[in-house]
């Protein structure tokens, strides 16, 4: 264990004893007198990522609040990128040593109507698109973060104190009713007929997005050098790569060449295959068309060890297992994260079991990834109370 690892377990067991009750966003309380530095992790390997929806973390302007609305879960927050660079002290002060922001492009104004969880007692609501991935616009940057000078702003404010940034991007679907789909000019972008993902994972529309034909000339150039162009300008270190395995090989090894000219050949690229773990990904990490990919097998092994479910040597064996991963390649374990219910709530809000599961992820070969305010086992369950505003509480 390193002494960064050593320093965000101690802190996470001590805080985790006792989830601090939501209160405000705002990001006007004291803070410490100056940037906390860190040092620089001295590759991937040795990196804890800490991940953060900007719009559920803080709000540091009250000028891009348009229709911010807290009752809704499925709502604007106000969270944004300047709230976000005034807590950078706090994230480092864990040590971790790299931040994953989700998208920031220009998302749909209209919102979707969902049906809710009657369980826990939400009915029909209003779903925006605060959490990023329903774009309308990749060349522009959503307003209700900030703009693009606000973006380079964090990511330099980030650098200073030796935080890398990932940037999660989107290649593969727009938004609902984007203008993908509605303006003359962009016809045949889009798939529009209905594929099941069972049937074909490249040709079907996940969660019913609008999914781009990457096969097309004009749809690649156009998704490369919008997602390209605001990394450069904005300086970051490496993409979260969504929904990878719905985008052929052929388009993952033209963007590994094109990030590695335009940005440099450290830039990392981490991609999202549902399900993965060092087996799956290998067909990605052999052709180098990614640096690392997320271990989805982590959450739930650790859980069904804590929680009894299987012997200790078992347990042993599946840790001995993730170090199958190809030579120069990485796994990023979660307890949680966006897509899927907290991981307290998963262990009955079990706080014991709970920090055990969060000293093993600290522990491991991999790079661990926090979500926010895990650190405080922030409340929540299953979607959409998985994405619950970061719980600052009252600090003095």
């Amino acid at each position: 264990m390193t002494m960064r690892s050593f320093l965000l377990v101690t802190t996470m067991l001590a805080l985790a004893a006792c989830a601090v009750s939501p209160s405000s966003q705002s990001s006007s309380s004291t803070e410490p007198a100056g940037p906390i530095s860190i040092t620089p992790q001295r590759n991937w390997d040795d990196a804890i990522i800490y991940f953060v929806i900007p719009d559920r973390f803080a709000d540091g302007d009250s000028g891009n609040n348009e229709k911010v609305d807290l009752t809704n879960p499925g709502g604007w927050h106000g969270g944004d990128f300047a709230g976000l660079e005034a807590q950078l002290d706090e994230i480092t002060s864990l040590g971790a040593t790299a931040i994953w922001i989700t998208p920031v492009q220009r998302q749909i104004s209209q919102p979707s109507i969902v049906p809710g969880v009657p369980e826990l007692g939400i009915g029909f609501f209003e779903h925006h698109g605060f959490h990023g991935y329903w774009m309308d616009d990749f060349n522009g940057i959503e307003p209700h973060l900030g703009d693009e000078a606000a973006l380079k702003s964090l990511v330099d404010a980030a650098h200073s104190r030796g935080l890398k940034v990932l940037l999660d991007v989107v290649y593969n679907h727009s938004g609902y009713g984007s203008k993908f789909e509605t303006d003359p000019q962009y016809r045949g972008w889009v798939r529009t007929r209905p594929v099941d993902c069972g049937a074909d994972r490249e040709l079907c529309q996940v969660g019913g997005l609008p999914d781009f034909d990457t096969e097309r000339e004009d749809v690649r150039r156009y998704l490369l050098d919008a997602n390209i162009g605001m990394a450069k300008r904005a300086g970051v270190d490496g993409f979260r790569l969504d929904t990878l395995w719905h985008i052929n090989h052929e388009f993952w090894a033209l963007h590994r060449e094109e990030t590695r000219r335009a940005l440099g050949e450290d830039f990392f690229l981490l991609g999202e295959v549902w399900g993965g773990d060092a087996r799956v990904l290998d067909q990605w990490f052999e052709p180098d068309e990614i640096d690392a990919g997320f271990d989805f097998s982590f959450k739930g092994s650790c859980q069904g060890f804590v929680k009894g479910r299987g012997r200790t040597i078992a347990f042993s064996r599946y840790l001995a297992k993730r170090h199958v991963v190809r030579d120069g390649y990485q796994l990023a374990h979660y307890l949680s994260t966006h897509d899927e219910p907290m991981a307290l709530h998963e262990l009955d809000d079990n706080m014991p079991r709970f920090k055990l599961c969060a000293a093993i992820q600290m522990s491991i070969l991999g790079m661990p990834v926090i979500y926010y305010g895990e650190e405080v086992a922030r409340g929540g369950s299953v979607w959409p109370t998985n994405r619950k505003d970061m719980p600052w509480g009252k600090r003095d």
